[in-house]
């Protein structure tokens, strides 16, 4: 509850105590939320309004209930707050910038003959580094090792005997009764780089479907391939080929199951040459129309439909000095920059 004192009270400052209007006072019409009280000091007398909670709930005053209120004598109004602890109006200047009142710490000026700092490219160390193995004489087959050397083909190899032993041992029912069905011999190294060439060669003499290049028909015939591996042997590496069965589903990384081989690729992309000044960013696409979640449409393109790639080429040779496949706009590439940022890409 509150009081009210009137003005005359304020005034004279008064040591004045309230005492409460007797019982059988009624409550008016016009003051039916609020009691009169009569304040009494020499004679005088002062209205003081103190509301109820509730009117409704009484139409008496209960006398008894009352407290006893004393005004002190020293009561003096309320100051009003100085300039300093007003509120700010509605349209008060905002607070000054910064950097504001420190014009003199910089000093703007013609810039007519302003020559910008321009580093100079030292292009001495560009291009093919030491550790590239090969030469202007090596063949094909020596870039191609150089890439896809020893070690990862190791690793290739690990990983498919071992997917296939995966297979037969805790595979449905269906799939361990054709892996058992199957005349298999471990998969070797030498085994392997076959299999890659005749699967590169493929795009070169285009059949209908993947039997056709061990078909013996004189229209169709290509004995290339069957001089180096028979159709069946292709067929059983193509079907248990594998990268990585150590690793399990990484919610994060949809490339989990190949990230091990493209780690290694990308290692050897990026030691064995060195850019020049000029480099370019762009999209590439490629070809793919199996089930994936990430694949790309993207009509402009010469094939439409596929996986696509961030690349980044150098652009005197061409080389392609780095690159990230594109799996969703949730892709995050860590840099790096000493303030330990990452880059998001989105599909432009």
């Amino acid at each position: 509850m509150y009081i009210r004192l009137s003005d005359s009270a304020i005034d004279q400052e008064l040591d004045v105590t309230v005492s409460p209007l007797s019982s059988d006072a009624e409550v008016s019409d016009d003051d039916a939320s609020q009691t009169e009280y009569v304040m009494s000091d020499d004679g005088s007398e002062v209205s003081v309004y103190v509301p109820f909670a509730s009117a409704a709930s009484s139409s008496h005053i209960d006398a008894t209930a009352a407290p006893d209120i004393t005004i002190p004598s020293t009561y003096s109004p309320p100051t009003p707050p100085s300039a300093s602890q007003q509120l700010p109006q509605q349209h008060a200047s905002p607070p000054p910038l910064p950097h504001q009142g420190q014009a003199d710490t910089f000093v703007w000026r013609d810039c007519d003959d302003f020559e910008p700092d321009v580093p100079v490219f030292d292009d001495a160390n560009a291009g093919i580094q030491a550790e590239f193995p090969c030469s202007p004489t090596s063949k094909a087959m020596n870039f191609f090792t150089a890439f896809f050397d020893v070690g990862l083909m190791s690793l290739l190899v690990k990983e498919t005997n071992e997917f296939r032993e995966f297979s037969i041992n805790f595979g449905n029912r269906s799939v361990r009764e054709e892996a058992k069905m199957l005349e298999w011999t471990a998969v070797t190294i030498p085994e392997l780089y076959v299999w890659f060439a005749l699967t590169m060669l493929m795009p070169h003499v285009r059949k209908h479907r993947l039997k056709d290049y061990w078909s013996k028909d004189y229209l169709l015939t290509t004995p290339v391939f069957g001089r180096h591996m028979s159709r069946d042997r292709y067929f059983d590496i193509l079907s248990y080929l594998h990268f990585s069965t150590s690793i399990g589903p990484q919610p994060n990384d949809r490339l989990y199951k190949i990230r091990p081989i493209l780690s290694m690729l990308l290692e050897k992309i990026r030691m064995f040459f060195l850019p020049f000044q000029k480099v370019l960013v762009d999209e590439s696409l490629v070809l793919f129309r199996g089930r994936l979640s990430f694949i790309q449409y993207i009509p402009s393109k010469r094939h439409r439909f596929g996986i696509k790639f961030f690349v980044i080429c150098d652009c005197k040779t061409g080389y392609v000095l780095d690159f990230v496949v594109y799996t969703g706009t949730d892709v995050d590439v860590a840099s790096n920059d000493p303030m330990d940022f990452l880059g998001q890409l989105s599909s432009g």
